[in-house]
């Protein structure tokens, strides 16, 4: 029996879509069933899995695989399964998808499948793809479409080669992948799991782990594509740019996606840019941005709205675990925990754009030139305007000792309004100015109702707020403190009345 049908829940969830799509052409009851068994114990059955799509109808019909591993049918072949302009339903018989092995034994890649005269579907399952290579587009899994759509399921596609999608190159119609291993693939380009252009890419319950590429995506490379990942793990990938996702004008929506142990120069978990970016429930942590910024996330030119992020135990070699660089980005319900930089911000930072932070927490990051989070406006393009409310910065270390070093917590730089409301610092240091804040920027900034306790700077002139580079450009309304020091617990700090106290300390 044809696995698809023992996996009732994922094959006919994704038969029921395609059917309401209208995208498989003809129907199971006039389809036919082609078996491909190399012991050919199976009357009537074909030896390779070629045969068998050549024999095929352009609609509908089901071929059922025996296990085995298949080759290339003839030596010239340019790749082991050739499917063009027809509508297929390809499966191994069995649970398991070791054991049918489509080998491209390094000279072809493993399946093509191509649009020409007209849309088609297919649809393969249960088989592993592997030592398929490509001089330039998919090692393992070539697809070039207008309108046609493909679903991939429980496969694994791994040590294959390209210069473009060393795994999977993707072009064009819709492709769903559901419940797929992509691993140890490598691209010489873009794309070491995945390159995807122009399409519909969705993916549910795949694992992209240990892939390479030279340039972007050493998972997977989007381009000018909408995405909706669900489910994904990408752990250990490597690139110079988006270790585990790169994108690059696409739309995307994330849920519950995990990004580990990812590898790049910059960023280390993802790197996007000019596109729109949904982040739900997910988790970017220990990965690691080598040359520049964003050891989890770098975004330049997006607009941002996450909800959920966790951004743990990531490295970067500048700016910030999540950098946002002429981004808008909304940011809720979040945590940032045990980042760290060799320059500002190992958490979170700004450079022009917009930001809205609200109800997350920032622990135990260390930079050199601020803490936890650098909020930067650029002289000559207007003010950046930010708004942080009900957020909590706690433990966090600024280790830089230089004059414009400082915030433990949060450093604000340029033509920055920053507005903060019900916000919590608590043992923040700097070596240098401002033990929770150092307040650099030439715009008016405010905190209203702020909690201050145990934050500490090693400078003998600077303070828990320090505002002293700008005095007046810093208001605190309602805020109270303990244990703040040295001395005053403000310096260049204005309107300090309006119920301004000193905690009870214990």
């Amino acid at each position: 029996m044809l696995y698809m049908r023992s996996v009732p829940r994922r094959a006919r969830y994704a038969l029921m879509l395609l059917a309401c799509l209208g995208l498989l052409q003809g129907s199971s009851a006039s389809a036919a069933i082609l078996w491909v068994d190399p012991s050919g114990s199976v009357t009537g059955s074909y030896k390779t899995i070629q045969a068998a799509v050549n024999a095929a109808a352009t609609s509908g019909d089901i071929i059922q695989v025996m296990p085995g591993t298949y080759v290339a049918d003839n030596p010239w072949d340019t790749s082991v399964i050739n499917i063009s302009d027809k509508s297929l339903i390809i499966g191994s018989t069995t649970a398991n998808p070791a054991d049918v092995i489509i080998d491209g034994e390094g000279e072809r890649r493993c399946m093509e499948i191509s649009e020409w005269s007209h849309p088609a579907s297919v649809v393969v399952g249960g088989m592993t793809f592997v030592n398929g290579s490509s001089m330039y587009f998919g090692g393992g899994i070539h697809t070039d479409m207008f309108s046609s759509n493909v679903f991939l399921f429980d496969s694994v596609i791994k040590e294959c080669s390209a210069m473009f999608g060393g795994g999977l190159w993707l072009e064009g119609g819709l492709h769903l992948l559901m419940g797929v291993v992509i691993e140890d693939n490598d691209a010489a380009k873009s794309g070491g799991g995945i390159d995807a252009r122009y399409t519909y890419l969705y993916l549910y319950q795949v694992d992209v782990q240990d892939n390479n590429s030279s340039s972007f995506g050493g998972g997977i490379d989007c381009y000018r594509s909408i995405n909706f990942l669900r489910e994904l793990n990408c752990k250990g990938n490597t690139s110079d740019y988006g270790g585990g996702l790169s994108e690059n004008s696409c739309k995307s929506t994330l849920y519950d996606c995990v990004f580990e142990h990812n590898v790049s120069g910059s960023g280390g978990g993802i790197n996007c840019s000019r596109g729109k970016m949904t982040i739900h429930d997910s988790a970017v942590n220990f990965n690691s941005a080598w040359d520049t910024c964003g050891g989890a996330l770098n975004a330049r030119s997006m607009e941002l709205e996450i909800d959920g992020l966790e951004a743990r135990a990531n490295t970067t070699a500048d700016w910030g675990a999540v950098a946002l660089s002429e981004s808008n980005a909304r940011i809720t319900n979040s945590s940032f925990d045990s980042n760290i930089t060799n320059g500002d911000a190992a958490a979170l930072s700004l450079f022009r754009g917009s930001l809205v932070l609200t109800s997350s927490s920032f622990n135990n990051n260390q930079g050199v030139g601020s803490g936890a989070v650098r909020l930067f406006g650029h002289l000559d393009h207007g003010i950046t305007r930010v708004m942080i409310d009900e957020c909590e910065f706690e433990s966090n270390v600024s280790t830089g000792t230089l004059s414009f070093d400082g915030g433990g917590a949060i450093m604000l730089v340029g033509n920055l309004m920053a507005t903060m409301t019900q916000c919590q610092f608590n043992d923040n240091m700097s070596s240098s100015n401002g033990g929770a804040i150092f307040n650099s920027s030439r715009v008016l900034s405010t905190i209203r109702w702020g909690d201050f306790s145990n934050n500490h700077s090693l400078a003998a002139t600077s303070a828990t707020i320090d505002s002293t580079r700008f005095p007046g450009r810093f208001r605190a309304y309602g805020c109270s403190h303990c244990n703040d020091t040295p001395g005053a617990w403000t310096y260049g700090v204005v309107d300090l009345g309006l119920n301004t106290f000193l905690l009870t300390c214990p």
